[in-house]
């Protein structure tokens, strides 16, 4: 019996075995629902005649593991040599020796409680076989810490974002509405706030804005309205995300007053960490299979939103506020899965900025690529043939629906709270710093920032607060401007006419193209700022940023978007789009390991060692510690990397030291097996190409040569 795979993941396997002959780690980037956890299963089988660790967040994923390998027709049994184990408990498997592990959901091991113990696992398992599952490896609120950079060195040996596995086919389109379940909150603090604001002669205007909004209140909808004309499957199943248990509790009473438009027949069920998880896998089992006329809903407080897949439901609900990006695509990604072939519903009741922000970007994203994939296909420039037919491609982006139920009520009451909250002289500051930051106001209406310079979905509207000062520059609006406020904008660069953003693209473009043209190329570094495009100016544009924001665009990362024929633009002055990690040769590798020596007289580099120059720790360098440690695993036979006697040469040049005197003992007096043969001589033959490299004869020793003291070196190379 053999792990089958779906086509997506059958060629990400494929690299994965590809990647692990000329690394010991590497990873797999999937989106929520494509079946990626299988392909950690498929590696398991293939290795269960060795010892195999298995790690992840919850009990939850272990148990979902478990079923998919008796789904599969196996048995635990059939793996022998397999260990779980959760991040939380990496301390007690810290010190064991294993020949595999898989680190599901590996973006979580950044945690503090969690990374100490994991670094002590790869330690001491430099030689294992390791590969990393997740969805995104980037830690949002934790300073975007990309966990597939610090834990695998950048290999990622498949990654596919969601727009791709939507326009491949390989998950549905959803259908997402964003609303509000209640605004009696918000009303109340923005009334408490108007009664205490210092500015009186500005109480009208925000009183009158206040009762605009109350107005659309009473006009608009309820939440029974807005599930029943939304959902079409009447006796459909939903999960439904909750922040606690006191929340629960609420949700689930005023649920049964919400659905009864759609389906007078309710059964509710939840699960949580207070029940168990028997208890909770019964009540998930009965969610699946039920299949009565009436409309199901399963509660959940952070049991369903992480690795774990629900079986035959129509949409989730999302009750639960948050600001982390990961957490609402984890929940959005519950409704997704590969092999679900209808529009799966997303309510979103709390209108989660991160969330809509992330959909709204999502939708982008694809229509992006479409037209690319349209584009290139028209050209004959690349078939694209694991995506769908053009027609297949506009049918999707048509049917990826994002509707915002409330909207104009929700941004005039967020308009409001940052109004009642924010003096116009709070808002100057914020423009001010962007200003000295970036050059300009140039500044995108849906830019938030908390500190004016930097993009924040969680901040305030200082896009929005722009786009109203030039209303009020026009006398369009209820907004208001001074000649004080218009003098003081205008001496930071306010431009009151509004700018095409192909404009601002090209002035940016401009700078580049005047730096390729003084230093012909674009290897700018991050913080490199200017104002002529060739000289460095701490004042001037961020253009070092903006060329990586260019990189990240073109890859689909972040929320940067780039065009064909942008692209074109920048291939024409010489814009390199991959890493330099990507581009480097085993020289230029080595071209830092020999400043590090140059500098310091030795090679004792941490394995954590970053580095662009050699000889200077930077978080932002290459992993030059890493590759020292691979080129010492090669030279005893370990691993899949290859190492030259030239190569050998070199490094001896500059002081490697292959072994401690507690590793060489060990190598040494090993025993050699049928197993470990072949690792065994090449560690010999490498050992002896070190002893020929320090021979000052001309030729090869003569027989007579090869006395007890030449022998002893070949047992041991003296230092």
């Amino acid at each position: 019996m053999a792990i089958e795979l779906y086509k997506h993941n059958k060629k990400a396997y494929e690299n994965v075995q590809k990647h692990l002959e000329k690394t010991n780690r590497t990873c797999v980037i999937h989106p929520t629902g494509s079946g990626k956890s299988f392909i950690s299963l498929k590696f398991l089988f293939d290795n269960r005649d060795k010892k195999c660790l298995f790690m992840c967040p919850t009990d939850a994923i272990v148990d979902q593991v478990k079923r998919h390998i008796e789904n599969e027709g196996l048995k635990l049994s059939d793996f022998p040599n397999l260990e779980f184990c959760l991040y939380a408990s990496a301390n007690k498997v810290s010190k064991n020796k294993y020949d595999a592990i898989v680190f599901d959901e590996f973006h979580r091991i950044g945690a503090d409680e969690w990374g100490k113990n994991v670094n002590a696992l790869l330690e001491n398992n430099e030689e294992a076989k390791i590969l990393g599952v997740s969805a995104t490896p980037i830690r949002y609120l934790d300073d975007n810490r990309n966990m597939a950079e610090e834990i695998f060195n950048g290999d990622i040996a498949s990654e596919i974002t969601l727009p791709e596995a939507i326009l491949k086919g390989i998950l549905p389109t959803p259908k997402y509405v964003s609303t509000l379940y209640t605004f009696e909150e918000d009303i109340k603090e923005i009334e408490r706030k108007i009664e205490l604001y210092k500015d009186k002669s500005k109480v009208k205007e925000l009183q009158d804005l206040l009762n605009q909004a109350k107005k659309k209140i009473e006009n608009s909808e309820g939440l029974d309205e807005i599930f029943s004309k939304n959902i079409t499957n009447k006796n459909g199943k939903f999960i439904v995300f909750c922040r606690n248990m006191e929340h629960m509790r609420e949700m689930e009473e005023k649920c049964l007053e919400w659905f009864k438009k759609t389906n007078p027949d309710i059964e509710i069920s939840d699960v949580h960490s207070k029940k168990g998880k028997e208890l909770n896998q019964y009540y998930i089992d009965y969610f699946e299979n039920n299949e009565k006329k009436t409309i199901k809903l399963l509660f959940s407080i952070e049991m369903l939103n992480e690795g774990l897949h629900v079986k035959n439901i129509d949409g989730v609900i999302m009750f639960r506020p948050t600001s982390s990006p990961i957490i609402c695509m984890q929940q959005l990604g519950r409704a997704l899965s590969v092999g679900h072939n209808d529009h799966p519903l997303i309510f979103d009741i709390v209108n989660n900025s991160a969330s809509l922000e992330s959909v709204l970007n999502i939708k982008k994203d694809i229509e992006s690529l479409e037209r690319q994939i349209i584009y290139d296909r028209e050209n004959e420039i690349d078939e694209h043939e694991d995506y769908e037919s053009n027609d297949e491609l506009l049918k999707i982006l048509d049917s990826f629906k994002i509707i915002e139920e409330q909207k104009d009520i929700i941004d005039a009451l967020n308009s409001l709270k940052q109004d009642v909250t924010y003096t116009w002289e709070d808002w100057y500051k914020l423009a001010k710093a962007y200003y000295e930051h970036h050059g300009n106001l140039e500044i995108k209406n849906e830019f938030k920032t908390i500190n004016g310079y930097e993009e924040y979905p969680d901040g305030v509207a200082l896009g929005k607060w722009i786009a109203n000062q030039r209303g009020a520059y026009k006398e369009k609006g209820v907004h208001k401007i001074t000649p004080k406020q218009i003098e003081l904008l205008n001496q930071i660069g306010m431009r009151w006419e509004n700018i095409d953003a192909m404009d601002q693209w090209l002035e940016k473009y401009n700078l580049a193209k005047a730096y390729y043209e003084h230093h012909g190329n674009l290897e700018i570094k991050n913080e490199f700022k200017t104002t002529n495009g060739y000289e460095e100016d701490p004042d001037g544009v961020a253009l070092g940023r903006w060329i990586a924001n260019q990189k990240s665009a073109y890859k689909g990362q972040g929320t940067s978007k780039i065009a064909p024929k942008q692209i074109e633009l920048l291939n024409q002055i010489g814009m390199r789009w991959e890493n330099k990690i990507e581009r480097m040769e085993w020289e230029d590798w080595y071209n830092l390991a020999k400043a590090y020596y140059n500098h310091y007289g030795n090679l004792d580099v941490t394995k954590r060692y970053k580095t662009t120059n050699g000889y200077e720790y930077n978080e932002n360098g290459v992993a030059l510690g890493s590759w020292i440690t691979i080129q010492r695993s090669a030279y005893k036979g370990k691993g899949n990397s290859k190492i030259t006697p030239e190569q050998i040469e070199l490094l001896e040049d500059i002081g490697i030291e292959w072994f401690d005197k507690k590793i060489d003992d060990k190598l040494q007096s090993e025993e050699i097996t049928d197993k470990n043969k072949l690792q065994k001589q090449k560690e010999m033959l490498n050992r002896f190409y070190s002893l020929m490299s320090k021979y000052d004869g001309d030729s090869l020793p003569s027989k007579e040569e090869l006395d007890d003291a030449f022998m002893d070196q070949l047992n041991r190379k003296i230092k």
